[in-house]
């Protein structure tokens, strides 16, 4: 039933064209934060 809560709540996010998300929940969730730092650097396109 929480999943189901959580992918009807992004969903009325993405129709109201809003991106929120909830901060890491630490320590269970610290690999993921870097995780996403890394990534973002890596396909973001190059600076000049």
């Amino acid at each position: 039933e929480i999943g189901e809560r959580m992918d009807a709540g992004r969903k009325a996010l993405y129709a109201r064209g809003d991106n929120e998300v909830g901060p890491y929940q630490s320590p269970m969730e610290d690999g993921m934060q870097h995780f996403h730092e890394w990534y973002r650097r890596h396909i973001s396109p190059p600076t000049r």
